[in-house]
């Protein structure tokens, strides 16, 4: 039987996780703290975006340096 598990994708890439008012807006009241732990822990490669920077209002950067602090290297 063939293999029929689609390849990688080659070349660098990585998941963005938007953050908009502290969860993740693609999955409202996901943590981005837990996304990002069970991405990078399956070897996904993450970026963290902060959408309330982005349009001058509040911004996430305590819970962004929170999450790059907890996966050094990964995020």
């Amino acid at each position: 039987m063939p293999d029929l598990t689609p390849p990688l994708p080659a070349g660098r890439w990585r998941v963005n996780i938007d953050v908009r008012h502290g969860s993740v807006t693609a999955r409202p009241g996901t943590s981005p703290l837990a996304l990002t732990g069970t991405l990078t822990d399956a070897g996904v490669p993450v970026a963290v975006i902060d959408l309330d920077r982005s349009t001058g209002h509040t911004s996430s950067t305590a819970l962004l340096e929170r999450a790059a602090r907890s996966r050094p290297g990964q995020v």
